[in-house]
């Protein structure tokens, strides 16, 4: 009895859960599409959420206040797009201070530019500070020899300058020092010991004639200064025109003039004198 009471129980219970198994089985099968629609959901949030805050950065980044109409949007949705809307007011901060140090920058290097621009006019009549040196320019033996600084007051083109420059170089080869690099290569020749004066090596000539081809000058005009008259100069010409003045004929003279009438004059002054006599009996000399 107790055996047939336990089957039926069973049996009920049986029926009463199948629905369960089968409501079960059911959300099972349902569940990949509910994930499914669910991601389609999110991503487009997503998206509403990129483009919204792509439209507040373009405001920002053409200086526009506009502030872009949206749908109420939840705490976690407004801290997302403040900082979204921070980042790119930073990257705008740093756009706008990157173009500044750029114009800045070009500006900076155009002066930079025309600053450095050596300056080569030589023709004008100013006392000219020019800064100077010979350069060697055949292969294997390229050479820089010392600068030099001179005063230049004479008006002449850079050419001009260039061709006396390497002439006054040519005649001062007894007393330029040998580069070092000449004298491991034996040129312009063989040096020995022997050679030496005062201790150093000194170039003498040139190993060639044609090797003059190869002289270059390098020179700057560093500063410009007005030649100042000298007074003493001044004051000599003056006396030049004085003594000149003196030198001319007929500079000093005396007259003497008689008169018919029993008078007589006389008179002197600058240039010859002559005298005439009035019928009055008095004369006067001029």
């Amino acid at each position: 009895m107790s055996y047939r009471h336990q089957g039926e129980q069973e049996r009920a219970d049986g029926k009463r859960s199948s629905p369960s198994v089968v409501r079960l089985f059911g959300q099972m099968m349902m569940l990949p599409f509910t994930v499914f629609a669910y991601g389609i959901e999110l991503f487009a949030e997503m998206i509403l959420r990129l483009q919204r805050t792509a439209d507040q950065g373009i405001d920002l980044m053409v200086g526009e206040a506009a502030q872009p109409a949206a749908p109420v949007e939840t705490g976690e949705s407004q801290s997302s797009n403040t900082a979204v809307s921070t980042r790119w007011s930073a990257l705008n901060d740093q756009a706008t201070t990157l173009t500044n140090d750029v114009n800045v920058g070009d500006a900076n290097e155009v002066i930079d530019k025309e600053t450095q621009m050596s300056d080569k006019d030589l023709s004008d009549d100013q006392l000219k500070l020019v800064r100077y040196k010979i350069l060697f320019v055949k292969r294997d033996y390229e050479t820089a020899f010392p600068e030099r600084e001179e005063l230049v007051s004479d008006n002449m083109t850079g050419e001009a300058y260039t061709a006396w420059k390497i002439a006054e170089f040519i005649q001062r080869l007894d007393r330029e020092e040998l580069p070092e690099k000449w004298r491991k290569k034996g040129y312009p020749r063989k040096y020995a010991d022997g050679d030496k004066k005062d201790g150093k090596y000194y170039i003498g000539k040139l190993d060639d004639e044609n090797d003059k081809k190869y002289l270059r000058v390098y020179f700057e005009v560093l500063e410009r200064y007005v030649r100042e008259e000298d007074e003493d100069d001044e004051v000599d010409v003056l006396r030049e025109i004085r003594d000149a003045i003196k030198a001319l004929p007929g500079g000093t003279g005396t007259g003497t003039g008689t008169g018919t009438g029993g008078g007589a004059g006389t008179g002197s002054g600058a240039g010859t004198g002559t005298g005439s006599g009035g019928s009055a009996g008095g004369g006067t000399g001029f």
